[in-house]
């Protein structure tokens, strides 16, 4: 059954939404202010220049954001939810920028249109996932290409012509909308077209968050 809620054991991500209507300004300035400049301020201290990505993995508590773990690559799923909203170009600019050292005069360009992501986890996962089971797509999700829906690959191998779970994180749907609800009915519209024996998913991804 699809978990919902803070329940289950603990993953490597099962779905993001971006932007997330919870992370208020004030929220993004304790997160900063307390766990990301001390960071930095240390780089430049022990004269150890970085240069590239700092994910920030939070949880959010009664007691207020609580640091899990940095990263020095994008996250995932959240860099699937993001980037689809980067205009054209932009993350090479961004990326180009970020080696020059010019951030500080770079200003990003986004869609303004919600995305949500949902993976697809194989059976056994997050423990030992089960390899090997075919992968079938409706004929419609096969066939329609959507410019606002994508289907990414992870954990797959296409075997005697056979696409099959070769992972724990299978896949991921992405899907963008005009705002976070037809988003995320959008992006679950395609996870219902998409079945491999075993399939996890979370029924629940975006839902609430504006809440928190």
């Amino acid at each position: 059954a699809p978990r919902v809620g803070a329940n289950g054991p603990n993953t490597g991500g099962m779905g993001a939404v971006s932007p997330n209507p919870g992370c208020t300004k004030a929220l993004c300035g304790r997160v900063l202010d307390t766990m990301v400049r001390p960071v930095l301020r240390h780089f430049v201290a022990q004269q150890t220049p970085y240069c590239g990505f700092l994910f920030v993995g939070v949880m959010l508590t009664e007691a207020g954001p609580q640091l899990l773990e940095f990263n020095v690559r994008l996250g995932d799923p959240e860099a699937q939810a993001i980037l689809p909203r980067l205009d054209r170009g932009e993350f090479l600019r961004l990326c180009a920028a970020t080696a020059a050292g010019e951030l500080g005069d770079f200003a990003l360009q986004t869609d303004p249109r919600p995305s949500c992501a949902v993976v697809l986890a194989a059976a056994g996962y997050p423990g030992t996932p089960r390899l090997g089971d075919p992968i079938a797509l409706s004929e419609a999700l096969a066939s329609d290409v959507d410019p606002d829906c994508w289907l990414v690959q992870a954990g797959t191998a296409l075997r005697d012509g056979v696409l099959r779970t070769a992972g724990g994180r299978v896949a991921c749907v992405v899907a963008r909308g005009d705002n976070l609800p037809e988003a995320r009915r959008r992006c679950y519209s395609c996870v219902s077209q998409i079945s491999f024996a075993g399939m996890q998913v979370r029924s629940d991804i975006g839902e609430g968050v504006s809440k928190r």
